[in-house]
């Protein structure tokens, strides 16, 4: 099947476990696409429209899915290591048990979404994003850098915070109860937790 010559054809078909690896789908609409155990790696989804698509067990490694629709997208166990989602609408996906490991989620807008038991956060880029209510509860996210963030809301419940910094994020009302600080830094930071 050939992908590259038509940028706004709507499949309505089955994909799972499809080899779509390095295709280009920019710009296509996958909505409520089944697209489960497909190898996505190094695909360019730029612009592409995945909104409520079912990816679970998707490889997304190092795919291109900048400014991508992936609002209520299923995403469980998904793994977006190294991809790049610059720009992605995340709102109310399902990421649980997904792997971010090196991702970028630079100005990601990803409110409601949830992150819970993702298995690898190494390394990802988590700046100029919007995780509004988003739940990250029991996440090791030690080491990782929120630069500009949201986190209004967000439920950050148990989480490793080790060596976190979180500079110039809006915290108001995020949920840190039985979080773990260990030289934790929140500089320039509103709604900090009081009691580190």
């Amino acid at each position: 099947m050939d992908f590259s010559e038509s940028k706004n054809i709507k499949l309505e078909i089955d994909l799972s476990g499809a080899n779509l690896s390095g295709r280009n789908l920019q710009k296509h609409d996958l909505s409520n696409g089944k697209l489960r155990r497909a190898n996505l790696s190094h695909a360019n989804l730029r612009d592409a429209n995945l909104i409520g698509a079912d990816l679970q067990g998707a490889d997304l490694s190092y795919a291109n899915l900048w400014n991508a629709k992936l609002r209520q997208a299923d995403l469980f166990a998904a793994n977006l290591s190294g991809a790049n989602l610059k720009g992605a609408t995340l709102v109310s996906a399902n990421l649980k048990g997904a792997r971010l490991s090196g991702a970028s989620l630079v100005s990601a807008i990803a409110s409601g979404a949830d992150f819970k038991h993702i298995l690898d956060a190494k390394n990802a880029t988590w700046s100029r994003m919007v995780l509004h209510g988003a739940d990250l509860s029991s996440l090791d996210l030690s080491e990782l850098k929120f630069v500009h963030v949201d986190m209004r809301g967000a439920k950050l419940t148990g989480c490793n915070l080790t060596r976190a910094i979180f500079f110039r994020s809006n915290l108001l009302g995020a949920d840190f109860s039985e979080a773990t600080f260990r030289k934790t830094q929140f500089l320039y930071s509103i709604g900090a937790p009081s009691s580190i």
